[in-house]
């Protein structure tokens, strides 16, 4: 079984996702009827998933180092049209550095696994 109350973080984000699609399509989004219990079998699923990715990272010691987190800033800031510096201020400023090397660990372990897969045909 997973911690229910990291499923309820993960359902809690899906909301937040699902309140933002509304807002973009112009809809009232706190009107919205969500039905949170249709959301928590995938909030598990990304728990689980989540739980092993980082087993394997810390397994397979993977690291993300400054220069990981520079060179996401740098794209970032390119996507955004704004210096580095500026979106580097507003992710320390909301706390999301954390997040983004999380992201970033969590993308260099699926890059190793997917590099270390022997995949065979079965006949």
């Amino acid at each position: 079984a997973v911690a229910s109350a990291l499923v309820d973080r993960h359902v809690e984000v899906a909301v937040n996702r699902v309140r933002i699609n509304l807002a973009m399509q112009g809809r009232d989004w706190r009107q919205a009827q969500i039905d949170t219990d249709k959301l928590r079998p995938d909030a598990e699923q990304e728990v689980r998933a989540t739980l092993l990715l980082d087993a394997i990272a810390d397994k397979e010691s993977v690291e993300v180092s400054e220069a990981d987190i520079d060179k996401r800033i740098a794209e970032m800031a390119a996507q955004q049209k704004k210096p580095a510096a500026k979106v580097r201020a507003e992710l320390e400023k909301e706390g999301r550095i954390s997040g983004l090397r999380f992201a970033i660990r969590e993308e260099k372990t699926l890059d190793l696994l997917l590099t270390e897969a022997k995949i065979s045909a079965k006949e």
